[in-house]
């Protein structure tokens, strides 16, 4: 059987022997015949499992049906024929990516004396006698599987690390072996791992020590990270060969943490660009991003995904209503909406996130039960013929602003000024409040891009950026947004700074918030390095209780002197850029060139502005909606999401 990622009318396809499928799939740590049949009923066709015996981090294993690997060399299968047989018997249409869990198993961990991967993954990955017997694991569960149900399995995903997401826990613990491989790397014999202390040390600057090894340990722990995972994928397709597509957690900008570096995970870009791998999966953002009041939101830098030939899998693992209950073990999550109505509210905004890049989705029916009542049926099955439609019609980005972010640059940042959410997290959601349409890359990409496309540039944690990049930004048409220090890690001078920004830049001491059209914003701790532009600028703000410039434009370039600038500001700034702004309420807005989805979360009189008068078809209630003078205006009650097609 041969599967494949394919293109129709610009939207991305699953093609399982010729025949396209639309990307959306059910998942569920606990798959019953119960959660598996309603959403088989309900036209979906692709599903997946997990197959591991590990305990996550709830206390409860990851899949009831337990282990498979017991021994060196030996596996038993029984779990996975069971599971199988189940998927079967309720989805008996369906198709299959099968998740295999390679963490050390205990007995592994006590034989072999090897640190324990899902906690330790950071330290795991140094040691060969584990990743060897892993990748012999993983080539000998795929052959079964072939052998058994190879005509029903799309896909194959592996995981190993804290939530099966490659994540280390081990909070910098020295090991021997670790060691050796950074005296090798470092190419010097007398370095040292820095030690705890010293990772949690805090000098009071916002980037580690020019002279620290620091950055180049996180390099260092984040690569092998990364080439873990590409030798797994290597081992995976020396027995697939490609007819099947290859997918995995991995490579988030947005932990809603400060300690990205602690995790190993940011040198995902080489992961991304491997051409044994298919797919990227990750959960929707966290936190402020699932509030019903907030727009949504993407943990990875979604656009670059599609550049690298990958397909994003978009999961929407929020917990329904129903999800207040205790677990096997008595835990509770207590995370879930408050009611029916909220939660489908914010699973349809979810849907049309995906749908607006023309990425995947699943259902994560988490422990089970969550979508159990007929709203939520209804609903599943609504979203799945609006899926299976929108597969046919034709699809083009719209978006006007480009927002960057640079996965290097998190080695230099300290962890411990807790700072990287006000240059990341709370500008992306302050940016989507601010009503815009844009698309989010990898600053290592912006060559691949048509940066004609976009109006305006966003900046978001440039602290290093190399020249050729600088040179390709430049010779844009497009605004430019810079956030702070751009380039100071390059050589910690203003000189880098001002090179970027285009203007000439003087440090001053006293000042921490911003003014600016109205607002008042900044860094969420004190900061060691303040910059206020000067010479021949547009002053847009200043430093609280001064006359001292803080936010400048010259030319294409727009510079502010801190982070966390509020979606007033930003609309400031898209005005000057001359991007449309669909939204004026703080509100997101998602869309394409077919459709535009609005949820109104504070008044029941909504509006959205519009580039031309059209007429629309209401997707999820019905109805026939038409613009006047470029505003569609219509009545909702507060909260409602609704997806409107253009006809």
């Amino acid at each position: 059987m041969k599967c494949e990622l394919k293109k129709i009318n610009g939207n991305k396809v699953i093609e399982v022997n010729g025949v396209p499928y639309s990307p959306m799939a059910f998942r569920s740590f606990r798959p019953t015949p119960a959660n598996v049949s309603l959403f088989y009923r309900n036209g979906v066709r692709l599903f997946q499992m997990i197959c591991s015996g590990v305990i996550n981090c709830l206390g409860i294993k990851y899949s009831a049906y337990g282990e498979i690997w017991k021994g060196d060399n030996e596996y038993d299968f029984t779990a996975f024929d069971k599971q199988m047989e189940m998927f079967q018997k309720f989805a008996p249409e369906g198709y299959y990516c099968i998740m295999i869990q390679l963490d050390t198993p205990d007995w592994f961990i006590k034989k072999h004396n090897i640190p324990d991967s899902f906690r330790k993954f950071g330290i795991a990955c140094f040691y060969d006698e584990w990743k060897s017997a892993a990748k012999e694991y993983l080539r000998a569960f795929i052959r079964y599987a072939e052998e058994h149900y190879g005509d029903r399995i799309f896909a194959y995903s592996f995981s190993s690390g804290l939530a099966t997401e490659w994540f280390t826990d081990d909070k910098g613990a020295y090991d021997l072996k670790k060691e050796e491989y950074f005296k090798k790397y470092m190419n010097d014999e007398k370095v040292k791992i820095p030690t705890a202390e010293e990772l949690n040390r805090f000098d009071g600057d916002f980037l580690y020590p020019k002279a620290s090894d620091i950055p180049a340990y996180y390099k260092f722990t984040a690569e092998k990270t990364a080439d873990t995972i590409c030798e797994y994928a290597a081992a995976a397709q020396s027995v697939i060969e490609h007819k099947k597509l290859i997918g995995l957690f991995y490579g988030y900008m947005d932990l809603a943490s400060d300690l990205q570096n602690r995790w190993g995970t940011a040198e995902y870009e080489k992961v991304w660009k491997s051409e044994d791998i298919d797919m990227i999966f990750s959960p929707a953002a966290y936190r402020e991003a699932r509030k019903t009041e907030n727009p949504a939101a993407y943990q990875v830098a979604v656009d670059s995904i599609e550049l690298n030939g990958k397909m994003y899998l978009h999961e929407i693992d929020h917990r329904t209503h129903l999800a207040k209950y205790p677990l096997e073990n008595g835990v509770i999550i207590e995370d879930g909406y408050d009611s029916e109505e909220e939660t489908v509210m914010v699973l349809r905004r979810e849907m049309c996130q995906a749908v607006q890049k023309g990425s995947a989705l699943w259902w994560f029916d988490f422990t089970g039960g969550y979508f159990f009542s007929p709203r939520y049926e209804s609903e599943i099955k609504r979203a799945v013929e609006i899926l299976n439609m929108l597969k046919l019609t034709p699809r083009k980005p719209v978006s006007e602003v480009a927002v960057f972010y640079d996965s290097e640059s998190c080695f230099y940042l300290n962890d411990n000024m807790g700072i990287k959410e006000d240059y990341v997290t709370k500008q992306i959601l302050e940016i989507a409040k601010s009503g815009v349409l844009y698309d989010i890359y990898n600053l290592n990409d912006i060559g691949k891009i048509d940066t004609a496309r976009y109006k305006m540039f966003i900046f978001l944690n440039a602290f290093k950026i190399p020249e050729e990049t600088l040179e390709i930004i430049h010779s844009s048409d497009a605004y430019k947004v810079w956030i702070h220090a751009p380039m100071y890690a390059n050589a910690r001078e203003n000189s880098d700074i001002e090179k970027a920004v285009g203007m000439k830049l003087r440090r001053v001491e006293g000042v921490d918030k911003i003014v600016c059209g109205g607002a008042e914003y900044g860094f969420s701790k004190d900061m060691s390095l303040m910059l206020a532009p000067e010479g021949d600028i547009e002053i847009l703000g200043s430093y609280k209780g001064t006359d001292i410039a803080a936010v400048a434009k010259k030319g294409k370039n727009i510079y502010s002197g801190a982070a966390n600038i509020p979606y007033t500001v930003w609309k400031n700034f898209e005005r000057i850029a001359g991007v449309h702004i669909y939204t004026e309420n703080g509100t997101g807005i998602y869309g394409d060139s077919r459709f535009l989805c609005y949820q109104n979360p504070f008044s029941d009189e909504c509006e959205i502005k519009l580039t031309e008068d059209c007429k629309f078809e209401e997707l999820f209630d019905g109805g026939e909606y038409e613009s006047t003078g470029k505003v569609l205006k219509y009545g909702a009650p507060k909260g409602t999401t609704k997806m409107f097609l253009r006809k």
